[in-house]
């Protein structure tokens, strides 16, 4: 995604009034909440993380260490994406959530397309 499509896209996101309430609210309560100890930091739930390997706002190391964090997670890093994995690369992010959807059974697991 260039730069005239990476404004374009946030210009469509953020056009819509209070479209950045949530997302700048996620970031104004993070250091108020109750830190969660033990096996409440666990996600328990299958997990898929999807990953832009090009992202620029986040390391591939974030998504990785994610993982301790997920009882049943995986990761898969799509290459060439960036942070906007979903718009750069909208089949491959379908087809990696169908074959989650369709697992009766995940381990925690990284991988790269």
């Amino acid at each position: 995604m260039d730069e005239c499509q990476t404004s374009n896209l946030l210009l469509f996101i953020v056009a819509p009034l209070g479209a950045l309430s949530g997302p700048i609210n996620y970031y104004r309560n993070i250091t108020k909440s109750t830190p969660l100890r033990g096996e409440e930091r666990i996600c328990k739930p299958p997990t898929l993380i999807i990953w832009g390997d090009a992202d620029q706002f986040l390391v591939k190391e974030g998504a990785i260490a994610s993982l301790k964090y997920c009882k049943q997670g995986q990761l898969k890093f799509i290459e060439g994406a960036s942070h906007w994995v979903m718009q750069d690369e909208p089949s491959q992010v379908n087809q990696l959530v169908d074959e989650f959807l369709s697992t009766p059974t995940l381990s925690s697991s990284a991988s790269k397309l």
